[in-house]
């Protein structure tokens, strides 16, 4: 048997099925042996996006995909959806060629020193130097992947083991699923007891929920004891966002009165001020839900650790006595559905606005009314992601991807294909700033050649940030560094690929071609032109960026 073939079958009898990346010398053969083996692999465009793809199914199904380079260069390149997949806590598994192992060390072709590259953004890493023991590391690979808290990993293959031929030999045998954990019941009934004490409770779903496949419970706990719950940017949908309960919509009151803060599979990270005054109060009671250990009493001290898998904590949550009868939470509901309706009120007139040039909100607003509910929203950008957060509504879990806990812009393109891939039954709407798309825009021509039913929308505001009308200088000293090329016609690029392109930049047209765009099966990309004087985010207003918009 060759030994790529062996390969291929190890890998499937994992029950891998889906592979992305970019073929070369001398990994071509294993990409085909792997469609032998009846799994998916995807060409892309750039190992960048090939590894953003592969992370996020890891996220979307649980099993993690295959991200597949060649040596040197080709890994390096694809380093970045390592780090995502391992930041994020997403399975997922990144192979490349290496060195033929007797010239190690003497300027082989394309040799780098991969191993450490990657040891820092991964969860295991191993050179394989023969293909008898490759069974053996794939087995580790995938259970480093999965167990625990999961996240990336790397496989070096040294040239000879790609080369090579093996006598029969079977792969090792299906690895079981990760264990499900428990919490001590004593932690148990302090977190009750807590919940009973309390005045002002609050529930915070993060994307750790959304992995565990938590959302029946959740929405049995929050309804139960009638506690509201507001989500994580990607932790949305895992109970609705229309849900009565959520209170997405006053999130700095709830986070600073909560006097009890129950956190599922969230981390008190940037994201939410690192549990600290002012977003959080000083002596609010802290019940941490969590995979990882580790995660415990990080940046805060928590009053009760829950430390075990997400679904199966709130099960254990649901199945113990408590009086709900004697709690009373009206009073603190009260308070924040009134905020809630303000903030909808402010919310109503920046959707109202349909001047000309068009503003963020009015655009997000029509795109969210008419995709489908079940659409998986790709959202990326600065002001696309960040008004897109609380304009684009989540209904369903694990059908909101963005930046994730790093902020990374260039993941959209990659993520769409992959959610393509994996819900094919599914529209997958991909909404990113013009500075985002052209991350990876060339990947679009992916989306075409395995005729994905993907919408594509451009937000154009000819920058990042703010963007200018047009250009009085091209010189590199005068260009403000925010600014892009005014009036580059995106929809172009993807008529160019064989999809279907649109172009709106009057508010009257925006609902037909909208409403157009999604309409389409198969690829097809949005490009909608937007006010460049739009809002700047406090970060960056504070740095005191010079816009010049003329």
């Amino acid at each position: 048997m060759e030994g790529v073939d062996y390969i291929a079958r190890c890998i499937k009898g994992q029950e891998i099925d889906l592979a992305f990346g970019i073929v070369g010398v001398p990994v071509t053969p294993l990409a085909e042996a792997m469609q032998r083996e009846q799994i998916s692999f995807v060409g892309m465009r750039n190992e960048q996006a090939a590894s953003y793809a592969a992370s996020v199914v890891g996220y979307l199904t649980q099993k993690p995909a295959i991200c597949l380079t060649v040596a040197g260069p080709g890994l390096v390149h694809a380093l970045p959806g390592l780090l995502n997949a391992t930041a994020n806590c997403w399975p997922m598994i990144l192979i490349s060629s290496g060195a033929w192992t007797s010239q190690v060390h003497m300027g082989s072709f394309q040799e780098a020193p991969q191993i450490e590259s990657a040891r820092q953004y991964a969860k295991y890493c191993v050179r394989v130097e023969s293909l008898h023991k490759f069974a053996y590391y794939f087995e580790q690979a995938v259970r480093n992947a999965t167990y625990g808290r999961p996240g990336g990993v790397y496989i070096e293959l040294a040239r000879e083991v790609l080369t090579c031929t093996i006598d029969h030999c079977e792969p090792l045998p299906l690895l079981p699923l990760p264990p499900i954990t428990l919490a001590d019941p004593e932690q148990i009934q302090k977190a009750l007891q807590l919940l009973q004490s309390s005045k002002s409770p609050l529930v915070i779903i993060g994307r750790g929920a959304a992995y565990s496949r938590a959302e029946e419970e959740l929405k049995a706990l929050v309804e139960s004891f009638g506690i509201p719950f507001l989500s994580s940017p990607m932790g949305k949908g895992v109970v609705s966002d229309k849900h009565p309960l959520c209170v997405s919509a006053a999130r700095s009151l709830a986070l600073s009165d909560a006097d009890v803060i129950i956190i599922v599979g969230a981390r008190l990270n940037w994201m939410f001020n690192f549990g600290q005054e002012p977003g959080f109060s000083k002596s609010a009671k802290i019940i941490q839900i969590d995979i990882c250990p580790e995660e415990l009493h990080h940046n805060r001290r928590s009053d009760v650790t829950l430390q075990g898998d997400a679904r199966a904590i709130i099960k254990q949550l649901l199945g113990t006595k408590i009086e709900i009868d004697t709690l009373n939470f009206e009073p603190w509901k009260k308070n924040l559905q009134n905020k809630c309706e303000q903030n909808a009120k402010l919310m109503e007139k920046k959707i109202a606005d349909k001047s000309n040039p068009m503003k963020y909100h009015y655009v997000l607003n029509t795109i969210d009314r008419l995709i489908p509910q079940d659409a998986i929203i790709v959202n990326e950008g600065a002001n696309t992601m960040d008004i897109g957060r609380v304009t684009l509504t989540n209904r369903y879990p694990r059908c909101r991807l963005d930046a994730g806990t790093l902020g990374t812009m260039g993941v959209g393109v990659g993520y769409a294909i992959a959610g393509a891939l994996c819900f094919p039954d599914r529209k997958i709407v991909a909404i990113q700033g013009d500075s985002a798309f052209g991350f990876s825009g060339m990947e679009i021509e992916v989306a075409v050649r395995y005729s994905l039913n993907i919408t594509f929308i451009v937000l154009n505001n000819n920058g990042i940030y703010c963007g200018q009308t047009h250009l009085d200088s091209r010189s590199p000293k005068q260009v403000p560094p925010t600014s892009l090329s005014p009036n580059i016609q995106y929809q172009t690029i993807m008529q160019a690929c064989g999809g279907q392109a649109f172009y709106v930049e009057e508010p009257s047209l925006l609902e037909e071609t909208v409403q157009k765009a999604i309409s389409t099966q198969g690829p097809s990309l949005l490009h909608i032109k937007i006010d460049p004087q739009g809002p700047i985010p406090t970060v960056v207003a504070n740095s005191k960026i010079k816009t010049n918009v003329h």
